[in-house]
């Protein structure tokens, strides 16, 4: 806001870098927030996965099943970080398991949200290189 009045103030051909500046300023504040909303899930966390599955894994060839026990919708910080596990987890699954099906189980538990991930995958080798 400073700066708009400044640049108000200033004769035209010191105004336009004053808004340039001002732009810059104005494009720093908003592209956290824009980051921040592309990370949230696009609705609640059920749906949400239904149509991270539906979109990541329908070229794998990988059968996937989203089963939920959930009491109703965690609080949006949960909603956040449950969805990154899972989506980290399906990653997981489509680049290292060579997996033909995989099962997301979702139920509540101590007032949290316990997340579980199977598949038919190779799985790792205990002490061998990753």
């Amino acid at each position: 806001m400073r700066l708009r009045l400044r640049g108000a103030e200033l004769p035209d051909k010191h105004a336009a870098g004053l808004r340039a500046i001002d732009d810059a300023v104005d494009a720093a504040v908003h592209r956290p927030r824009e980051l921040t909303f592309s990370l949230r899930p696009p609705g609640g966390l059920v749906e949400s996965l239904y149509g991270y599955l539906e979109q990541t894994m329908r070229d794998t060839g990988v059968t996937c099943e989203l089963r939920h026990d959930l009491d109703g919708d965690p609080p949006d910080e949960t909603v956040v970080a449950v969805y990154r596990i899972c989506q980290e987890a399906l990653m997981n699954v489509r680049k290292h398991a060579g997996a033909g099906r995989v099962a997301m189980e979702l139920t509540s538990r101590d007032r949290g949200v316990h997340v579980r991930v199977r598949d038919d995958g190779v799985g790792l080798t205990p002490g061998a290189p990753r």
